[in-house]
């Protein structure tokens, strides 16, 4: 039950302390110094408390791990990366969970710049920062890729000087855009613990680099879209590269683009007689033969003399 107190009670009380406060500190000067210092240590006891609590809570909000993925911006994104969301997606991932959430985690910065950097995705990472909202920035110049490579059960991605990226294609699925080379002996670069060394050059292998040659020379022909892949894996030995056309035929083109022999036509002669080729008998799934060698224009000059030999009605 609650009670209350007569009101002349509160006050006999006040009368008592005041008396109590006039005895010790009497009633001039140093009574009013008391209240001055009260108020001050209460000033003070504020002040200790902003100027220590409040940073360490801050501390402990920015080292709480955040429940939102980082996102990563890749500053002045290729286009080819923008046309790709699945790939920019994928590698958005794998930067953002090595950075982890931790707003001023600088470990984390690093991982996430040793990440990106053994992707082969880049050139070189010049800048990696955590922005105030959790979004990772990244500035750095990145490579292009150019062919695919097929070994095993996966087409696997390079850029134009051969250097293994970080994706992979099921086999046939990467597009015509990208050339397809076959048939190489020699598997991808790895680490010596056998993980695969993304950034390394798989051309350092003969036959790959002649093949990224042949793709670089045949791009912007009229037939290259007609082309499946480059046959590769006879080069070591028998110094001929193979073209091969979708639902057409193979064509025998010889030495690597960048290698010259008196016993081959130059590469521009091949180009323009696979280019008269495809002009009067083409397209190339319309050529009912099953193999063109362009190495020697005479012998390739006697085929073409019979039309009906070479193209179906």
């Amino acid at each position: 039950m609650m009670t209350t107190r007569p009101r002349g009670d509160d006050r006999a009380g006040r009368d008592r302390l005041g008396e109590l406060a006039d005895r010790l500190l009497g009633d001039g000067r140093l009574r009013r110094s008391a209240g001055y210092v009260a108020w001050s240590a209460a000033g003070l006891t504020a002040l200790l408390v902003a100027t220590m609590a409040v940073p360490a809570l801050e501390a402990r909000r920015a080292n709480r791990p955040s429940t939102v993925p980082a996102s990563v911006r890749i500053v002045d994104a290729p286009e080819w990366l923008v046309r790709t969301p699945e790939l920019m997606e994928e590698l958005g991932h794998r930067i953002a969970d090595a950075a982890g959430s931790v707003s001023n985690d600088r470990d984390g910065l690093v991982r996430a710049h040793a990440q990106a950097e053994s992707s082969g995705w880049f050139e070189r990472v010049e800048r990696i920062q955590r922005l105030p909202d959790g979004t990772i920035r990244l500035e750095g110049s990145m490579v292009t890729p150019f062919a695919v490579i097929r070994w095993g059960e996966k087409d696997h991605l390079v850029d134009a000087d051969g250097r293994l990226l970080d994706w992979a294609f099921a086999p046939g699925s990467a597009g015509s855009q990208l050339p397809l080379l076959v048939g190489t002996r020699t598997p991808p670069p790895t680490h010596q613990d056998g993980r695969r060394h993304f950034g390394a050059e798989w051309s350092h292998a003969e036959e790959i680099s002649a093949g990224l040659e042949l793709a670089r020379r045949i791009r912007d022909r009229a037939w290259s879209g007609e082309v499946r892949a480059i046959e590769v894996g006879g080069y070591p030995d028998l110094r001929c590269l193979w073209i091969q056309c979708e639902g057409g035929p193979r064509i025998c083109w010889g030495l690597a683009p960048n290698v010259r022999s008196a016993a081959e036509i130059t590469p521009d002669e091949k180009l323009r007689l696979i280019d008269s080729i495809h002009e009067l008998y083409g397209p190339m799934s319309r050529i009912t033969v099953s193999e063109i060698d362009v190495r020697h224009d005479v012998a390739t000059t006697r085929a073409l003399t019979d039309a009906t030999a070479l193209s179906s009605p």
